[in-house]
């Protein structure tokens, strides 16, 4: 399936993401509810840890995903929502991203990254929901 990812010259340059994609008629989308840095018990993992965190909730993610029947070079969209957002963080959860983008070859794509000041899970310091599309 062609997704086209866009980046607008009328908007800053992108690091890293997309500012669009767009997917066609055709597809079939899957929504993909947030996930954080915990194992099939439902205990999290990595406490206090950004980058790790980050990398397994994309991991789970891409678990997903795949469950879905799609791929994570289907992921088309991210939004990351992190707890106590400063530089420092955000250099670790970037960290995290890229870690798993080349695990599983991710490409660029449109994404959001929110600070917030706590999750549900209380020692959780990512979530992160995703969008996929793929041949119907």
């Amino acid at each position: 399936m062609s997704v086209t990812y866009i980046d607008s010259p009328e908007l800053v340059k992108p690091y890293g993401f997309s500012h669009a994609a767009v997917v066609p008629a055709s597809a079939k989308l899957i929504y993909i509810a947030g996930q954080v840095a915990c194992n099939v018990k439902g205990e999290m993992l990595a406490d206090g840890d950004y980058a790790e965190q980050t990398y397994l909730a994309l991991n789970n993610v891409i678990t997903a995903v795949e469950s879905a029947g799609a791929t994570a070079r289907d992921i088309v969209n991210l939004t990351l929502f992190v707890v106590g957002h400063n530089d420092e963080n955000m250099a670790a959860v970037y960290k995290g991203l890229g870690k798993a983008s080349k695990e599983h070859d991710l490409h660029r794509m449109a994404a959001a990254y929110i600070g917030i000041d706590k999750l549900v899970v209380p020692t959780g310091l990512i979530e992160i929901t995703a969008v996929a599309a793929t041949e119907d």
